[in-house]
């Protein structure tokens, strides 16, 4: 399952990357509403929008969209389940990168060292790099924060 999402869903998308799902934003790119239709129907993704008039474009286009009403990120998640079968991750490991929509890639602590505070060299072991972009993870205090949000979405489906 791959996505584009307009600009105004950055979060969203940022959201779906890190849960290992292959989306690309219009934030990321110079590409207006034909663009992204275009991507939509070349690359098969579902087209995630804000904008009513590019949703029912895209429907009547015959690409797969899913308008996206809400702002609040645990009822779009929750929004994506229920329409396209998303399935909530919180895997640190199946994460592609946030930033840039690169394959992460594990790498050891010596290769990261200089790259990331030594605080984080010392109290972490495992360490992903964006192959596109450079940028070094691991599994900090954030992760609580996503997996909260995960399982308020788990929740709300019950």
């Amino acid at each position: 399952m791959r996505f584009v999402a307009d600009a105004m869903l950055g979060k969203l998308a940022r959201w779906l990357r890190i849960m290992g799902y292959d989306t690309l934003c219009a934030a990321d790119m110079p590409v207006d509403d034909d663009d992204l239709l275009n991507i939509a129907l070349d690359e098969d993704r579902i087209l995630l929008t804000r904008d009513q008039e590019l949703y029912h474009r895209a429907i009547n286009a015959g690409v797969r969209a899913v308008y996206v009403a809400s702002t609040d990120i645990v009822v779009q998640l929750v929004q994506l389940v229920k329409l396209v079968g998303l399935e909530l991750r919180d895997e640190p490991a199946k994460t592609i990168c946030p930033s840039c929509n690169g394959q992460l890639m594990p790498v050891s602590r010596s290769e990261v060292r200089g790259l990331v505070p030594a605080t984080v060299l010392d109290t972490h072991k495992q360490f992903w790099m964006c192959q596109s972009c450079g940028q070094v993870f691991w599994e900090g205090s954030h992760w609580k924060q996503i997996r909260e949000i995960v399982a308020k979405a788990r929740e709300a489906l019950k």
